[in-house]
């Protein structure tokens, strides 16, 4: 891993807390967003595609954490 790393949160395919890298702030290609477009000029919708200058794979967890199940609603009515 390279020295650009942050703790993010990640929800696939477990909710954890990652460290991961980040794109090179000085990177002339993306201009430190890790993405760049390519295909025609006016295009519908361009592509956008990983710059060189980071990996998005690169991840190691710090903390799995647990899923959280959603709760039934509360009703006064009785349940007959």
């Amino acid at each position: 891993m390279s020295n650009r790393l942050r703790l993010r949160y990640l929800s696939w395919p477990r909710p954890r807390l990652a460290i991961t890298d980040t794109p090179r702030p000085g990177c002339a290609t993306c201009r430190g967003s890790g993405w760049f477009l390519t295909g025609q000029p006016g295009a519908e919708e361009p592509d956008s595609v990983p710059c060189d200058c980071w990996n998005y794979s690169h991840q190691r967890t710090v903390l799995p954490l647990p899923r959280l199940r959603k709760r039934a609603a509360v009703s006064d009515e009785p349940p007959f």
